[in-house]
């Protein structure tokens, strides 16, 4: 066997073993605008379930990205719709992909077969500027929510701002409590 065949043997067994992450995907948004559905594979868009089995993938970050033309003042709204299809798809695929909020829920998920559904949000336009809104989204399973996306938001200045660097603003801190 040459060292090469050598080293891809090892990589999939390691690959075996490892709890494998996917760290983001946008295909709730596609999956709301009708261009798609997770249990069909599909030759484009980021990923569906047969994709993400044939990866390996044992947990997948599903974001939930609010379009421009809901911000700022409907981006809760939106969140929630997005949020709603996302249950959606996850109650037609049951067999396949479960919700998780817990390290505990991921191997028992996994243990299951299934792949670990972790419910995301990009960028805090979301809130509203509303801590209440966090805890709600919080309940309803979102386990990671970055700051900001590009442009500034209530929380933070985006990469995209002229005077990016500001940092968080005082909600953001609370935000961050």
């Amino acid at each position: 066997m040459s060292e090469t065949n050598m080293h891809l043997v090892k990589a999939k067994q390691i690959h075996q073993k490892a709890i494998i992450f996917d760290g983001h995907c946008d295909t709730i948004l596609e999956v709301m605008n009708h261009k798609r559905s997770l249990e069909k594979k599909s030759t484009t868009g980021h990923l569906d379930i047969p994709r993400m089995k044939e990866g390996g993938v044992d947990v997948q970050f599903f974001a939930i990205f609010i379009e421009d033309i809901y911000k700022p003042e409907r981006s809760l709204k939106r969140t929630l719709q997005l949020i709603d299809c996302f249950y959606k798809e996850i109650e037609k695929n049951q067999d396949d992909i479960s919700l998780v909020t817990n390290y505990n829920q991921i191997e028992e998920v996994n243990r299951a077969g299934k792949i670990a559904a972790i419910l995301s949000i990009e960028g805090g336009e979301a809130l509203e500027g509303d801590l209440g809104a966090l805890r709600v989204l919080y309940k309803l399973g979102v386990r990671l929510l970055t700051l900001t996306w590009n442009q500034r938001n209530q929380i933070a200045d985006g990469i995209w701002e002229s005077r990016a660097g500001s940092g968080l603003t005082e909600f953001g801190i609370k935000v961050i409590d």
